[in-house]
């Protein structure tokens, strides 16, 4: 099969390489559609520990073509979307709830042959079929909205809030829409880019501005005079991490969602969160929350379809890749098979 391959920190190459097989509790995926996200941007550049050579791609979908031995319920045919993270179910953390904090954590794109490839094998356990009506597009954007659905567990967003998403982007729009379900008063999203702005705005983001031209502080509080309930960095910048905390109001709580680079550090005034009594948070992967966004996404209330700006082959994959982060680029999706 044709594939993506990482062979070492900055190689890439799409070449031929054995169609694989499923073992035991295994099924063989004919890869439908998978998304390029920042972590395999980062995976590339060494930013982000992985095992190469690699097949890399996280997020994706695609059509059951073999059942390994002991598969009962999944059939051939089936449309599914892969939930990558894979536990031990064994140390510490998973023995405690906290399977996506888990010690030895492997990951379909990370540590394990994913996405970008004609055909992939994923665990039964963790392909979710999609309902009728989904298409494979919106099925690998259902790994994303699963993180998303995560970080709005974390922000504990209420009814009536006024929420912050600092970034526009395909996280920030999932966390905007979620934030909406759950019944905030108030969404206001910070981003840069204008079409961006534009479809948030469509999809529901009550405020949207351009925090090149407008305050943030300015911003959050011409719509609430005290401020955030939640504010989600989720541009992943270390200037957004740095603002995130002055946003909030008293009592707030800012989730740290986007992934800044690990070599940056951002100073923090303890009197500030002290006096505000800030709640702060990060947000990693997403635990047992894959069935929950594959159920929203069926019901309409998070739209996922929009998100999806381009459309490449596997062939193009490198282009793709020099593509992603575009100002006109939303979500990027590789169709290994048209």
């Amino acid at each position: 099969m044709q594939a993506v391959v990482f062979s070492r920190v900055g190689e890439m190459a799409v070449t031929e390489v054995p169609t694989p097989s499923p073992g035991a509790g295994e099924v063989l995926v004919r890869v439908e559609a998978a998304g390029i996200c920042g972590t395999d941007t980062h995976i590339f550049s060494g930013k982000y520990a992985a095992t190469y050579p690699l097949i890399p791609g996280h997020e994706y979908s695609g059509t059951v073509v073999e059942l390994g031995p002991g598969v009962t319920d999944l059939q051939v045919g089936d449309l599914v979307s892969a939930d990558p993270n894979i536990t031990c179910g064994k140390c510490h953390y998973c023995r405690r709830g906290k399977d996506h904090l888990c010690l030895n954590l492997q990951a379909l794109g990370v540590t394990r042959a994913g996405g970008f490839a004609e055909f992939s094998v994923v665990p039964a356990t963790h392909a979710y079929r999609l309902p009728p009506g989904m298409t494979a597009e919106e099925g690998a954007l259902i790994e994303p909205l699963a993180c998303a659905l995560h970080g709005r567990q974390m922000g504990g967003v209420q009814p009536g809030d006024t929420v912050m998403i600092l970034g526009g982007g395909t996280m920030g729009g999932l966390l905007m829409q979620l934030a909406r379900a759950s019944g905030a008063a108030n969404v206001v999203v910070a981003e840069p880019i204008a079409c961006r702005r534009q479809a948030l705005e469509s999809l529901g983001a009550d405020v949207t501005f351009d925090p090149r031209e407008q305050d943030p502080v300015e911003a959050i509080r011409a719509v609430d005079e005290e401020g955030a309930d939640v504010v989600y960095e989720a541009a992943g910048l270390p200037h957004t991490a740095q603002l995130a905390a002055s946003l909030a109001k008293k009592g707030g709580t800012v989730v740290f969602f986007g992934c800044v680079e690990p070599e940056y550090d951002i100073a923090v005034n303890p009197a500030l969160i002290n006096e505000r009594e800030l709640t702060i948070r990060g947000s990693f992967n997403n635990p047992f929350t894959h069935a929950a966004a594959v159920a929203l996404a069926a019901s309409g209330r998070v739209k996922l379809a929009p998100f999806v700006s381009h459309r490449f082959s596997l062939a193009d994959f490198p282009r793709a890749f020099d593509y992603f982060g575009a100002p006109e680029s939303y979500k990027l999706v590789i169709l290994p098979h048209g």
